[in-house]
């Protein structure tokens, strides 16, 4: 179904014949920014998305930062804000993860409707800021973005 085995790097390839990289939505985002974006005067960056997952592009001495497929960045372990009774929505790591506890699903889970619809001063955002500095802090300590 879909794109389900339609070929598309030979329809690429016969609409141009050039060289094709495939990536992920997050490193595209990231090389955007390193080449003509906020990080276009640094040699080490880091993007960070916030979605249906979190996710990240790390852009490390001016490369994409990818071993045999793209970092798993929201799946790094997070303490647990001591009030946050939410089970988790990571089917690997429940609520020990970033994305099982701060994805735009676990808040529309967690809080009854999409982050989106959630007021500014929603105890949402508080949690919420909880998890992502604890990962800003753990992407900075291993990767020392600019």
């Amino acid at each position: 179904r879909g794109w389900s085995g339609y070929n598309f790097l030979g329809a690429m390839t016969e609409w141009r014949d050039i060289p094709y990289y495939w990536t992920t939505d997050v490193n595209g985002s990231a090389w955007g920014e390193f080449v003509s974006g906020a990080g276009q005067e640094n040699d080490n960056i880091l993007y960070l998305t916030v979605g249906t997952g979190i996710g990240a592009g790390i852009v490390a001495n001016g490369q994409l930062l990818q071993g045999i497929s793209h970092p798993e960045a929201g799946h790094i372990m997070v303490n647990k804000h001591p009030m946050d009774t939410y089970k988790g929505h990571c089917p690997f790591h429940g609520n020990h993860c970033l994305e099982g506890v701060a994805s735009g699903p676990a808040m529309a889970e967690r809080w009854g409707q999409p982050a989106n619809l959630l007021d500014d001063d929603s105890t949402a955002w508080q949690l919420e800021a909880f998890y992502l500095a604890q990962a800003a802090v753990t992407y900075t300590t291993i990767l020392r973005p600019e």
